[in-house]
């Protein structure tokens, strides 16, 4: 849904309108304003908010795993929780690596592959890139590393989601 559109207008008013009048009632305004969220991201591709999804659900998982380990050393970093900060980092980056430079990569060693007379052709899976996959991969990202150094408190899933 681009933004200069009419159904982007008439999605925008319901959104704020919802917003504006869930406000009060806490728990309903954050699975609407969740699911809404979740809509207007599949709009250009519905599969993509199984990936957004797995990412919050995967780094809710990990902040929740952070904040277990500081807490068996009373409040601490240890190694055990600088050890999962670092299984977090490195699977976001990862997974982000993978959406932004497959086909650069498999293009690359393709190429090289060639010229030195190997022939390699390889199949290319053509992944569609997600919508602001840096943006939330980032996010996601700062709040392990957060939690990591005992700032927040780890949030409730539908907040972190949100």
């Amino acid at each position: 849904m681009l933004f200069p559109t009419a159904a982007f207008a008439c999605f925008f008013v319901v959104a704020f309108t919802a917003n504006w009048l869930l406000r009060p009632s806490y728990r309903l305004w954050r699975a609407v304003m969740l699911g809404m969220s979740l809509w207007f991201y599949g709009v250009a591709e519905p599969r993509m908010v199984l990936l957004l999804v797995g990412s919050a659900v995967l780094n809710w998982v990990f902040g929740q795993a952070v904040a277990a380990a500081r807490r068996r050393e009373g409040g601490q970093r240890s190694p055990e929780s600088a050890a999962i900060v670092r299984g977090a980092v490195a699977t976001n980056l990862v997974v982000l690596g993978i959406f932004k430079y497959y086909g650069f990569f498999v293009g690359a060693v393709t190429d090289l592959a060639n010229r030195i007379g190997l022939g390699l052709n390889p199949p290319l899976v053509e992944l569609l890139l997600p919508v602001g996959v840096s943006f939330f991969t980032f996010h996601a990202i700062s709040y392990v590393i957060d939690i990591g150094r005992g700032e927040p408190e780890p949030m409730r899933l539908g907040d972190f989601a949100l």
